[in-house]
């Protein structure tokens, strides 16, 4: 198809935290001794052995051996010098981002993908541990601060204290039930009084601390 670009995917490493060992099309096409000729790595750190391979950090921590600090690799049937040679402008290659497929348009060198990733792209997502829902990575820095954590009822001790006490009737009725209850509706009554355990276990011990108690929206009885 005239005017389309060509794509060169590989697996890279060492170009920062948020593309680490992310698949990326690459633009730009590399050249020998920017992929490692073992796994096909791309990294920040790759080794040129004495019979002209190149291997990256990743396949010289696994394989190599290290004898006077000279680093040795079996390869071409013999164990061969390991010499740095570093990124030798990798990072400097154009490359689409990892969500392009997705929609997203960037299309800049790979030393700026990280950043992009962190700092721009709508599609990048993570999850916020306080509130357990999704963001772009981007957003995240304004929210986190801000976020109340999940959504609940919260009550003082003295609310939870009449929640207590309907919990624990309520356990005493599902366990007079399972008593009468058959296999497969015992079964069932089971798990549900087991929730119920685990609420009021959960409420005696935040009262004893004489802490505000949250009521989990979970259970449904």
């Amino acid at each position: 198809m005239a005017g389309s670009i060509e794509r060169w995917p590989h697996m890279v490493h060492g170009f920062g935290s948020h593309v680490q060992m992310k698949a990326v099309e690459f633009v730009d096409k590399l050249e020998c001794c920017q992929v490692c000729n073992w796994c096909g790595l791309v990294s920040s750190q790759m080794y040129r052995l004495s019979c002209r391979h190149v291997l990256c950090d990743v396949c010289k921590a696994w394989y190599s051996i290290c004898n006077k600090n000279v680093y040795y690799a079996k390869c071409c049937e013999c164990e061969r010098i390991c010499t740095p040679i570093g990124a030798r402008g990798t990072g400097d290659k154009r490359v689409r981002c990892v969500y392009a497929d997705s929609g997203c348009d960037f299309l800049g060198p790979l030393k700026q993908l990280d950043e992009h990733l962190r700092e721009s792209c709508a599609l990048y997502s993570t999850v916020c541990h306080r509130c357990g829902d999704t963001f772009a990575h981007k957003d995240m820095r304004i929210h986190y601060p801000t976020c109340a954590g999940r959504q609940g009822v919260f009550l003082r001790s003295s609310h939870a204290r009449s929640a207590l006490d309907n919990l624990s009737a309520a356990c005493e009725k599902f366990e007079t039930a399972v008593a009468s209850a058959g296999p497969e509706e015992g079964a069932k009554l089971r798990d549900m009084v087991t929730m119920v355990r685990e609420q009021f276990t959960r409420i005696q011990g935040q009262l004893a601390t004489g802490t505000a108690w949250h009521l989990s929206p979970t259970l449904d009885v």
